[in-house]
């Protein structure tokens, strides 16, 4: 996703979002941290699933219900840092115009051109 967003908008991702996490509206911030939450919600299933395998190693039926858990984890986790990155991507491109404007630029309406991007991500860096 951050390649995605350098490519079309010239913003370094990793140095973009916490100050874009600062101009989003609360319902936005409010379904990414949902999302955040299902993601840690099916790695604690997963977490869980590992520890019924170790202990199936003395009773079998522990053993199944790691399977059972690892299985479903893995798929609620990929479902979840899907929706995480789509919901991601998303606010970057819909509120990126806003964050320019917010920094005192002047974006063509509707995107942020590369160049004033990667202006931007210099500034976001510091010089690092």
């Amino acid at each position: 996703m951050g390649v995605r967003v350098q490519g079309q908008y010239g913003l370094d991702f990793a140095f973009t979002w916490p100050r874009l996490w600062i101009v989003l509206p609360e319902p936005c911030r409010d379904d990414l941290i949902t999302a955040r939450a299902a993601l840690t919600s099916a790695s604690t299933q997963s977490g869980w699933g590992l520890l019924y395998l170790c202990l199936g190693a003395q009773w079998w039926p522990a053993a199944l219900a790691g399977v059972v858990l690892l299985l479903l984890g893995r798929r609620r986790g990929r479902d979840a840092a899907g929706n995480l990155a789509d919901l991601t991507e998303s606010a970057v491109d819909v509120y990126a115009v806003d964050l320019a404007r917010a920094l005192g630029e002047d974006p063509p309406p509707g995107h942020v051109p590369p160049a004033l991007g990667r202006q931007l991500s210099e500034r976001f860096r510091k010089g690092a």
